[in-house]
């Protein structure tokens, strides 16, 4: 697959985009974007076993704690035990992806 052009959207332009949006001031949307991040951050360290944490209709991100040794590692057989481990991972649902697929389709003039 050919990538044609990478388009980069940092926080800066989440947040114009929110405030565009919204009418929120700026700084109120940095403030709660900042809290959902700690939020997020807090909650999956948290864990002691699995963790799912829904930022919105469509967007999971879960969290997943391995105690040392509880899982297989390349790194025994080079002599290392590792530590502790907390696998993250953030997940679309079906309903989520179909809608940026059809929100690209629209953007783009495909009908298909």
């Amino acid at each position: 697959m050919l990538i044609q052009d990478k388009h980069y959207f940092n926080q800066h332009s989440v947040i114009n985009a929110i405030h565009q949006l919204t009418g929120y001031p700026k700084g109120e949307v940095g403030d709660i974007l900042n809290a959902v991040s700690d939020v997020v951050a807090r909650e999956a360290s948290e864990t002691t076993g699995e963790t799912e944490i829904k930022i919105s209709s469509g967007i999971k991100i879960s969290a997943r704690f391995f105690v040392a040794g509880q899982r297989k590692s390349n790194l025994y057989k080079a002599g290392c035990v590792p530590s502790d481990t907390i696998i993250l991972k953030a997940r679309l649902t079906n309903a989520y992806k179909k809608k940026v697929n059809d929100l690209h389709k629209l953007k783009n003039g495909s009908l298909v």
